[in-house]
């Protein structure tokens, strides 16, 4: 090879090694910039996502906590009892159930004695019967206890411990519609006697509710 082709052969390989370097910085760029539209575009598909757990999170930090139940309105016969609940977002809700603490009429009703402490005249129905509210029939016959008097004639008994239970009732037209029922469990004498609105000072306390649906 001559010496005039070593130079012109010089030059040409120095072009080629720069278009190749620039080629290549180029392809570099255009990764770069690849990258940094998809950790945008994640970036922006993550914020919804982080935004909604701290809102689900948010919602569950509010635990549902429930007042204890009033006093049932009435001192014999059906009555009301109510209680404050927070729900959702915290918001409070008053939620209300059906009471008895005794039948108006305890003619119809057995006798147990129970001790010293305890209430007397703690009664129970002989038989299952329908309960009547409004004037409408439960579908279903229950077995009711209900609280009596103490010995002692300065003292009340009130329901101690009440399980509360959906009770359906059927109209005459054949609609349906259903309530909570507050079922008397255990009953005790106390100095808290009713007021003379009819109802009682203490709350109730010791509800429990069933597992399965009455």
């Amino acid at each position: 090879m001559t010496e005039t082709s070593k130079k012109t052969s010089l030059p040409r390989r120095t072009m080629e090694g720069k278009t190749t370097q620039r080629e290549s910085l180029k392809t570099s760029y255009q990764l770069t910039g690849v990258c940094v539209v998809l950790l945008i575009f994640v970036a922006v598909i993550s914020v919804p996502e982080v935004a909604g757990r701290r809102k689900s999170k948010w919602k569950t930090d509010c635990k549902i906590r429930a007042s204890s139940w009033s006093d049932c309105s009435k001192t014999c016969g059906m009555g009301l009892s109510e209680r404050v609940r927070t729900r959702g977002r915290c918001k409070l809700k008053r939620e209300s159930r059906l009471c008895q603490v005794r039948s108006c009429d305890a003619v119809n009703f057995a006798t147990r004695i129970r001790g010293k402490r305890q209430c007397i005249n703690q009664m129970s129905s002989r038989t299952r019967e329908h309960l009547d509210y409004i004037g409408v029939k439960s579908e279903k016959k229950y077995k009711m206890k209900y609280c009596g008097g103490c010995r002692v004639s300065n003292k009340c008994c009130t329901p101690f411990k009440t399980r509360t239970k959906k009770v359906w009732f059927r109209r005459k037209d054949g609609s349906r519609f259903a309530k909570k029922m507050a079922f008397v469990r255990k009953c005790q004498c106390h100095s808290n006697c009713p007021s003379t609105t009819g109802v009682f000072n203490i709350s109730l306390h010791g509800d429990t509710y069933p597992s399965k649906k009455v």
